[in-house]
């Protein structure tokens, strides 16, 4: 569930993302190429960004639902189907779990270099 990632992991989240869910060619830093367009975002930390998934997982059929509740900790529960993540940040949590629906292994991702 809730995980803390440094900068260059969020760095990371936000290339899979980009790559692996969007469809996005990395070019550089937090640069992608569309297909139609360059884009600067940064899914994992801005939610305008990772509403940009939402839609995209829409798109390709998923059920979205995203709750905020306190268990513990204030979190946000995210689901695409019956895939879910929860975390402290909304965005991150989008990410994380469209990178699961999509079979990413994330924290092996993370641990290549």
């Amino acid at each position: 569930m809730e995980h803390e990632y440094t900068p260059e992991q969020l760095q990371k989240i936000n290339y899979l993302v980009a790559e692996k869910v969007m469809g996005w060619k990395h070019l550089e830093n937090d640069l992608f190429d569309t297909g139609n367009e360059w884009k600067q975002l940064s899914f994992p930390t801005d939610i305008a960004a990772a509403w940009l998934v939402v839609e995209k997982m829409h798109e390709d059929s998923w059920y979205f639902e995203i709750n905020r509740t306190k268990r513990g900790s204030l979190a946000y529960y995210v689901y695409f189907g019956g895939t879910g993540y929860a975390d402290v940040l909304a965005p991150l949590a989008i990410c994380i779990a469209s990178l699961i629906v999509y079979g990413v292994d994330v924290d092996a991702e993370l641990e290549k270099e």
